[in-house]
């Protein structure tokens, strides 16, 4: 599993991804916070690994665990 807050050019991940490879990993899941992914990283990565997941704080493919119900927990439970 590697997570990282924000990936925008996939630099970072996909050096990420060539280190587990050269490990010996068999699976890799990559997950993000923040999916500001620009042209072409998505495919970039998701061809080099088993899964790719991240919040939906910015829409994209890969957008799928919601972070709505936590903010607004946060935000009930906070003083007036």
């Amino acid at each position: 599993v590697i997570v990282d807050d924000i990936i925008s050019s996939g630099r970072t991940m996909l050096n990420s991804i060539e280190i587990c490879n050269s490990s010996g990993a068999d699976r890799i899941l990559c997950a993000a916070v923040h999916p500001a992914l620009t042209t072409g990283v998505f495919e970039k990565i998701s061809s080099k690994v088993w899964k790719f997941i991240a919040t939906d704080t910015i829409s994209s493919p890969i957008s799928e665990i919601s972070v709505t119900e936590s903010i607004a927990e946060k935000i009930k439970s906070s003083p007036a």
